[in-house]
């Protein structure tokens, strides 16, 4: 009986991160802008977070005193002003024995008795963040033609923003998070954090032994003109020292990532580590009519820029790394598998012949009447077989060919080559040994002068052995068979194929069954494992050469080790579902959560385009600790149109980036979206010269388009895609 088993193939899909670069960022918090009739504000400075009792102070924009207050235990005050309706100055005041935390020193820090740190706040705002970049917002409307006391809500909502983009941010009002001594590890990616962390970078900008309200001194003095150029007003006829401003311009990356080392939780140093955020030393003033969408629009771009670092820093462990030892592993599989499957053909071919049992076989009289036959391979091969001898019952060997083309030889691209593999008969029924070559041809006959045969291996390249008792059988194949035509390229085998043969009334044969084992393939001093350990189950039908079940899979590539479970559905019955859950590990450190489920809808026969779905998600710690978590949807609804429609997230954190479009061929056929659940959206389209163009919104407001891989925000200002 002719064994007509196709082996299954391990399969696991793998995807990249999104992979748009670039620089810059930002962030928003909106103010309250209704002017209220009765009024408390909530005042919440930050040089790092100032000691309880620190006097607060509320005035007018002409400096008459609305309200005071103190700081409390949390570092926030909280001031009345009345039926003040109108813009006002927030002022906190040095008193001899207020203090604040240094995050640059890790220190308490005197704030000077008279030394003052303010903001300036639009009408109907009720709470205030009154930092180094509000205190040069002040400085900035002080010096404009009628100064403070003839500035308006508008004015005064423009020098706060215009500040906050200079340094990727959306509002210096915005509240910032207070840092204290308590605060190592705390910080995320808020708003509130954000702009801590800016803080914290500031203060670790300046000369050695500057304190940090010296540093507001100097950025307030210095950005009066409007301008960050280490340049005071004419007016300001003192030195501008404690801070170096190149240094300061060019370091503050390096300084941002202090301070979120200093400060922050794993998943936001993760993400400050792999971002840009550029300080634009002369800001374009900012249209506030479109501040929280720009500033919302700024901060998707900055999380996919932390998106495509990540990629390239790590998650390629998941992307171009994962995705070579996939194939490997699938490589191995697939022809190992194939390898094996045509082993057992070889050899059911050399048993039955012996046994006179010559179905689906013919004579060739123009080779001496020997027996041949042809296999299909369980893929796309055909394999030829032909014994030894004419008559059937003398057969001591077979010899089978396959994969016959020209271009396999990597030395001569014009040569024909084909793999080989003679099952000689062992000393009883149930025992064989192969002895696997390579053969080249110069025109494709294989007849002398024409033919060069290699040998492979030793003269006995492996073994198998054959038992059956009743309807269970087992097939056992150890050895080697090539893999490449180059000598050194090779593969092992070590599988014990058991089952259970069942017969319906109609004679086809099918069964249940196990396979364990290892198949290993060795490139040089490389190699990729596959193993299927006990417990993995297999359903087998003749009628169509279809194997199916689960799998308990290792896999081991490099430092890649893949463990899980393969579920591999009956491919004949649609949809067909194949389900990997398991895990990665990378260099014997890092373990990433995977699970895929691929869904054929309908078969593609000709060139594999097959319809149907594929979905995958993957955790993956970083080297920090964070966990990304990534997921890849993909779709193609027509056999044999390479038409995939792609959805792709990833989170780290509360930053959320996702992905949606189209791919003819691997190329994007139309319009990507890139999105997140604030509501900001960019649409892109590649233009003749392939580049980006496109759209960026927040809702439905337009805040800003993308031309040549540029976005141009409606604030002037200008940042790279890609």
């Amino acid at each position: 009986m002719q064994r007509k088993t196709q082996y299954p193939v391990l399969a696991v899909s793998s995807a990249l991160a999104l992979a748009l670069g670039g620089c810059g960022g930002g962030d928003t918090t909106t103010t309250t802008t209704t002017p209220p009739t009765a009024a408390s504000v909530t005042v919440s400075p930050s040089l790092g977070k100032f000691s309880q009792g620190t006097p607060v102070r509320v005035l007018t924009l002409p400096g008459a005193v609305l309200g005071t207050g103190t700081i409390d235990a949390n570092g926030t005050a909280g001031v009345s002003i009345g039926t003040h309706t109108g813009p006002y100055v927030v002022e906190v005041v040095g008193n001899g024995t207020a203090t604040y935390f240094d995050e640059a020193t890790g220190t308490d820090v005197v704030f000077p008795n008279g030394a003052t740190l303010t903001a300036v706040a639009p009408a109907g705002t009720t709470t205030v963040g009154v930092t180094p970049l509000s205190d040069a917002a002040k400085r900035q409307l002080e010096a404009v033609a009628g100064g403070l006391t003839a500035a308006s809500s508008t004015n005064i909502q423009q020098a706060n923003a215009t500040i906050a983009a200079a340094f990727g941010l959306g509002d210096v009002l915005t509240p910032p998070t207070l840092v204290g001594k308590t605060s190592a590890g705390t910080l995320k990616d808020s708003s509130a954090d954000r702009y801590a962390l800016v803080l914290a970078g500031i203060a670790n900008s300046g000369a050695p032994g500057v304190a940090a309200h010296d540093i507001a001194k100097f950025l307030a003095r210095d950005m009066a003109d409007g301008k960050l150029d280490g340049v005071a007003l004419p007016t300001d006829t003192a030195p501008l020292t404690g801070v170096v401003i190149g240094d300061f311009i060019n370091n503050f990356n390096t300084k941002l990532r202090k301070a979120a080392n200093d400060f922050a939780d794993d998943a936001t140093k993760e993400r400050v580590n792999n971002e840009v955020v550029v300080i634009n030393p002369i800001p374009t003033p900012v249209d506030t009519s479109l501040g929280a969408g720009i500033a919302a629009a700024r901060k998707l771009l900055r999380d996919v820029r932390v998106s495509a670092s990540l990629a390239d820093a790590q998650l390629h462990l998941t992307g171009v790394g994962l995705s070579d030892a996939v194939k490997k592993v699938n490589d191995v599989g697939r022809l190992s598998l194939e390898h094996f499957h045509m082993l057992n053909k070889g050899f059911d071919f050399l048993r039955d012949l012996r046994a006179e049992n010559t179905t689906g076989a013919v004579q060739n009289p123009n080779r001496d009447n020997r027996w041949e036959k042809e296999f299909a391979s369980g893929g796309a091969l055909v394999m030829r077989c032909r014994s030894d001898v004419a008559s059937a019952k003398a057969v001591a060997e077979v010899k089978c060919t396959y994969a016959n083309g020209q271009g396999r030889n990597p030395a001569s691209a014009t040569e024909w080559s084909r793999f080989a593999f003679t099952v000689k008969q062992g000393a009883a029924d149930g025992l064989a040994s192969w002895d696997a070559y390579k053969e080249f041809s110069s025109d494709g006959s294989y007849d002398t002068p024409n033919y060069t045969k290699r040998p492979f291996g030793t003269d006995q390249d492996g073994t198998l052995s054959y038992r059956k008792s009743g309807a269970a059988e087992t097939l056992i194949a150890k050895g080697d068979m090539p893999y490449g035509m180059l000598v050194e390229d090779k593969q092992a085998f070590d599988v014990t194929l058991s089952r259970t043969e069942l017969v319906d009334n109609s004679g086809k044969i099918s069964g249940t069954g196990s396979v364990v084992g290892a198949v290993t393939r060795t490139v040089g001093d490389k190699t990729a494992k596959l193993e299927m350990l006990d417990g993995s189950h297999l359903s087998f039908r003749e009628s169509d050469e279809m194997a199916y079940g689960t799998l308990k899979v290792k896999a081991t590539v490099g430092h890649h080790v893949v463990n899980g479970d393969l579920s591999l559905g009956d491919p004949v019955v649609l949809p067909a579902t194949g389900i990997f859950t398991g895990s990665i590990a990378v260099a014997n450190t890092t373990v990433i959560d995977v699970a895929a489920k691929v869904v054929r809808k309908a078969i593609d026969a000709a060139n594999g385009l097959d319809a149907g779905t594929v979905a995958l998600s993957a955790k993956v710690p970083t080297e920090s600790g964070a966990v990304v978590e990534m997921s890849i949807g993909m779709e193609r609804e027509q056999a044999g149109v390479d038409t995939v429609k792609v959805s792709a997230s990833d989170k780290l954190g509360d930053r959320v980036v996702i992905l949606g479009a189209t791919l003819v061929n691997g190329e994007l056929a139309d319009t990507a979206t890139i999105s997140n659940p604030d509501g900001v959206t960019i649409t892109l389209t590649r233009n003749a010269a392939r580049k980006f163009v496109g759209k960026v919104k927040k809702g439905e407001q337009e805040v800003g388009d993308v031309l040549d891989d540029k976005v141009n925000f409606k604030d002037g200002l200008t940042e790279s895609l890609g």
